[in-house]
């Protein structure tokens, strides 16, 4: 089955033409009946074909159902992908609101969006909101009062970052991706319309968790490890969305909750990397991930798509 899952991403696909093309040309260039510029040409077909193949498909923001009248929150929509998604989400007539950590790079990225729209007429604001932080999450809340939100995006996430704690004493990446999301979820639940979308951005990584996941213990520095603590906070986001669906549909809420899965994505996300691993990976990255807009793809999706069901 995860075998399965897996050979439907098509950064999965795109990496084995890699790997294809490689060996193709090296066999080429040791084959005698081939001539010396076919290696070149079978390594730079090859890898094109995966590059093309690992961008997935993507949908241009005139053909996005209109968003005009709603109103949209996204956390981290400062970089990244919660860029690309405030940026199409507000050229569709959506009233976007980011949510970041520092007020300089909010500020700066709603500028930036509003500059790349050029001569659209957009709504893009931005709030500071500290995801790993559960005050900074509850007087977010509390400062958005009884705001109606049609669309919450829950984008914002670290990855396999080195051991440490919140300030309330959580794994810092379980505290960022998963409880922060769970609470600010909650606390604005009584705010979201009928008919309105939740959307949690979740990864193919929750396959690397620990098995059985003890969660009582995620916070021990002695077994901790960066990866399966990153798939850990994923899987606890998709446990999370099942079971909230599941109590939404019992009380009759016709609101969506979705899990989504970007791809592998160009981001800083792999900032906590070492620089050596960041450098070696960066050639590859660059032919079998998504842009940031095409990761986006999932999340506009899930936000303003018809008929979906969660």
């Amino acid at each position: 089955c995860c075998i399965v899952m897996l050979l439907q991403q098509p950064e999965v696909r795109s990496l084995i033409l890699v790997a294809l093309s490689v060996v193709s040309s090296v066999i080429c260039c040791f084959c005698t009946c081939c001539p010396w510029w076919s290696c070149a040409v079978v390594f730079v077909v090859g890898m094109s074909c995966a590059k093309a193949v690992g961008m997935g498909n993507r949908t241009k923001s005139s053909h996005l159902a209109s968003a005009k009248g709603k109103t949209v929150l996204i956390t981290g929509g400062n970089a990244g992908i919660g860029f690309a998604t405030a940026k199409e989400l507000a050229m569709i007539g959506a009233e976007v609101i980011i949510a970041c950590r520092s007020e300089a790079r909010a500020k700066a990225s709603v500028e930036q969006m509003k500059r790349e729209c050029g001569s659209c007429s957009i709504d893009l604001s931005y709030r500071i909101l500290d995801l790993s932080s559960l005050k900074s999450v509850k007087a977010f809340s509390k400062s958005w009062g009884s705001k109606k939100l049609d669309v919450l995006i829950n984008n914002a996430g670290i990855m396999q970052c080195p051991y440490s704690l919140s300030a309330d004493g959580y794994e810092l990446q379980f505290a960022t991706n998963h409880l922060g999301h769970f609470l600010l979820t909650n606390l604005l639940l009584p705010n979201i319309s009928n008919e309105g979308r939740i959307v949690n951005l979740t990864s193919m990584g929750h396959l690397y968790c620990s098995n059985p996941v003890n969660w009582r213990s995620l916070d021990n520095k002695e077994t901790y490890d960066d990866g399966i603590a990153y798939g850990n906070s994923k899987l606890a986001n998709i446990y999370f969305t099942k079971e909230l669906q599941r109590i939404l549909k019992k009380q009759n809420k016709d609101i969506l909750v979705a899990a989504v899965h970007p791809g592998v994505v160009r981001t800083d996300i792999t900032r906590s990397y070492n620089a050596v691993v960041r450098l070696f990976i960066a050639p590859l990255l660059f032919i079998i991930a998504k842009t940031p807009k095409g990761g986006a793809q999932t999340s506009l999706h899930c936000a303003t798509a018809p008929n979906i069901d969660g």
